[in-house]
């Protein structure tokens, strides 16, 4: 005879509840790690680079060498010379950017990339990347790299 005691009865079906509860929370757990995730890289943070790396773009094409300098990361800044370093270093790689397309954009919490399509002010395509990363809460253009070749590379 198997009979059980009523002590193990209970703990067996206890043991099944608090098994199934663990499971439960570990799913909801999951689920809200997840959710989470997905807000660090919404729509959100896309908007925000997109939006700097236009106004960057459009500040490099008037002059705006000042406005455009504002935009960038305080590395960056430290690396091309500010806005006077700037406007050398775009003028005498002659990237000045006429028009351009933005092919990929990547955006998480705290940095974020842009491939894009540049016409330059003569006329000519180039291929460039431009880099983001937070700098006191606010998105800022970390490095540019146009055809491979960053701007303001620090060598």
């Amino acid at each position: 005879m198997n009979a059980h005691m009523p002590g193990q009865v209970k703990s067996a079906v206890s043991k099944r509840h608090s098994y199934r509860w663990l499971r439960r929370s570990t799913f909801s757990v999951a689920l809200l790690v997840m959710a989470i995730g997905l807000c660090a890289c919404g729509p959100d943070n896309k908007a925000e680079v997109t939006e700097l790396a236009e106004n960057f773009l459009a500040d490099l094409r008037v002059g705006a060498w000042n406005a455009a300098t504002s935009r960038m990361h305080s590395n960056m800044q430290a690396a091309c010379g500010l806005a006077i370093g700037l406007e050398k270093k775009v003028i005498a790689e002659n990237i000045r950017p006429q028009a351009w397309t933005f092919t990929d954009i990547s955006a998480f919490k705290h940095t974020g990339f842009i491939q894009a399509t540049i016409t330059t002010t003569d006329g000519a395509e180039r291929h460039s990347g431009l880099d983001f990363e937070r700098d006191d809460g606010e998105f800022k253009i970390l490095s540019w790299r146009t055809d491979g070749q960053n701007l303001c590379d620090e060598s």
